[in-house]
C-alpha cells in the first residue's frame, strides 16, 4: 500500500510539472519564434545579441533599455526599437526593464509581466 501511495504521489508531482512549465518559452521555443518572425538567430549571434530568458525574475530585471533589441512573448516578437509608448511605473525613476508596466505596439499591448525572453546587445 505504501509503495502505491508513493507511485501515486510521483505521478500527481510530474503531471503539475508538466501542467506548469508547458507555457513557458525554452531556448528552442525562443529560437522558433525569432525565425517565425524572420529574425536570424545566427546573425543576431554573430553582431553580439545574446538571448536571455525569464529575465524579469532574474538579474536581468535591473537591465538598461537600452541594451534591448527584442522582448519576446509566448507568440510573439517584438523590437522594442518600434515601441509606439513604453508606460513606466514610475516614469521620473524609469531606466530599466523593472521600471516597465507595459509596452505599446500599435494597438498590441505588452504587459511587463508576459514578457518570456530579451534579446539583448
Amino acid at each position: 500500500m505504501r509503495g502505491l501511495t508513493i507511485v501515486t504521489f510521483l505521478m500527481v508531482m510530474a503531471w503539475m510539472m508538466e501542467v506548469s512549465y508547458s507555457g513557458e518559452v525554452t531556448g528552442a521555443g525562443a529560437a522558433k519564434l525569432l525565425v517565425q518572425h524572420e529574425y536570424n538567430v545566427k546573425a543576431l549571434k554573430q553582431s553580439g545579441h545574446k538571448v536571455l530568458f525569464g529575465e524579469l525574475t532574474g538579474a536581468g530585471k535591473r537591465m538598461n533599455l537600452d541594451r534591448v533589441k527584442l522582448v519576446i512573448t509566448k507568440k510573439k516578437v517584438f523590437d522594442l526599437n518600434k515601441a509606439d509608448h513604453v508606460q513606466f511605473k514610475h516614469p521620473s525613476a524609469a531606466k530599466a526593464l523593472v521600471d516597465v508596466a507595459h509596452l505599446e505596439f500599435g494597438s498590441q499591448v505588452v504587459k511587463a509581466s508576459q514578457i518570456e525572453a530579451l534579446v539583448v546587445k
